[in-house]
């Protein structure tokens, strides 16, 4: 998952609560740094990300210690390669508040970007112990993902299962196909393939979704099919990265050759 999915699936309404304060703000820089947090939530949306951690640090500057202007400073700094600095800012930032379980969902998630499994896992209990948390089915999406990384693939499939079918499209789509992934490393192969169609069908027009079914089919013995998934994928898809790897599983197959397992999202 991308930070700008990331962002688009944190709640940016928050109402500010209270937390301690260097010295509080006046009613004009509080004015300021709202126009400036705006205009950092613009930037960071089109993708602009120095602009935008400029206009979060101007907002932070004229409102210190603000938990929103915080979190979304730091999500702006890992995306300008300043992962460190981020993950120390967000993990600092949890702080700010006694309930901020989108804060702790966001260290999950930044610790997982660096490898840092233990980590993001802690990070994602904690959102999930909040009864405050608005959207609890993406920490459990990170949680499974830490737990798989961490070898603990049974534990991952049952933080993948209980996201719910409320859940964003986009996010279930993503969840259904690192099910897949998980019930493959426990060899339950019919699990397996039910949760790859589940996730192609959700995810049509994503093509991580469509690799990761021909990679499937491939493992089941369904050659075949994994050819006409190949296929297809060349024909439908534009982008070229995408139809390359396509190409290089369906010229592996055709030569007889072990397949490497895709990357899914993360």
């Amino acid at each position: 998952m991308s930070l700008k999915s990331a962002l688009a699936l944190t709640s940016l309404g928050l109402a500010l609560g209270s937390c301690a304060m260097i010295s509080a703000p006046s009613a004009q820089n509080r004015s300021k740094a709202k126009n400036y947090f705006n205009a950092g939530l613009g930037f960071f949306t089109d993708g602009n990300y120095p602009e935008s951690l400029q206009a979060f640090e101007e907002a932070a500057f004229l409102s210190p210690n603000d938990p929103d202007i915080e979190m979304h400073r730091a999500l702006a700094l890992f995306n300008v390669g300043r992962e460190e600095a981020s993950i120390e800012l967000m993990q600092k930032t949890c702080r700010l508040r006694e309930e901020f379980p989108e804060c702790h969902n966001n260290v999950a998630y930044l610790t997982l970007k660096r490898g840092r499994y233990e980590e993001s896992l802690a990070a994602a209990d904690k959102a999930l112990a909040s009864p405050t948390y608005s959207s609890p089915d993406l920490a459990r999406m990170n949680r499974g993902l830490a737990l798989h990384a961490l070898g603990r693939y049974r534990d991952a499939v049952d933080s993948f299962t209980k996201v719910q079918e409320r859940a964003s499209l986009q996010l279930r789509c993503r969840n259904e196909l690192y099910l897949s992934r998980s019930h493959l490393a426990l060899a339950n192969f019919a699990e397996a393939v039910r949760y790859a169609r589940v996730g192609r069908e959700l995810c049509e027009n994503e093509a991580r979704g469509h690799l990761w079914m021909g990679y499937i089919e491939y493992r089941v013995g369904e050659i075949g099919r994994a050819r006409d998934t190949y296929t297809e994928i060349i024909r439908t898809f534009r982008d070229p990265e995408v139809r390359d790897e396509a190409r290089v599983s369906l010229n592996r197959l055709n030569r007889e050759e072990v397949l490497s397992e895709p990357k899914l999202f993360l």
